[in-house]
């Protein structure tokens, strides 16, 4: 039976693609942040502040900022608080209609 899982496995491993995608970002403000923070995180929550909460915020607030890039707006765009405060939350509204007509009419 191991024998048998190895096999497949290894097969697997050759037929299916395999894609590695490595981009460059320029994160040395968030590392000023973090160290000037990193004491006083680790005093309240008891735990080391990693860059983790800051490229999930990342992740969060980019679908909200440029809804043109994607029409994952329409979902972000009912949370305009995530944004940056450029948006006021009907700019945030009709931004997202717009997309996702424009989207649907598209396709």
């Amino acid at each position: 039976m191991r024998i048998k899982i190895a096999e497949h496995m290894v097969l697997s491993k050759r037929t299916s693609a395999h894609v590695t995608t490595i981009h460059r970002v320029d994160m040395t403000a968030v590392a000023q942040m973090r160290e000037r923070n990193k004491a006083a995180f680790q005093a309240n929550y008891g735990f080391n502040l990693t860059y983790l909460p800051f490229i999930t915020r990342a992740v969060v607030v980019a679908p909200v900022s440029y809804t043109h890039l994607s029409n994952a707006g329409c979902v972000a765009g009912s949370l305009p608080e995530a944004n940056s405060g450029s948006f006021s939350r009907s700019a945030a509204r009709s931004s997202c209609s717009e997309t996702c007509r424009f989207s649907n009419s598209a396709g």
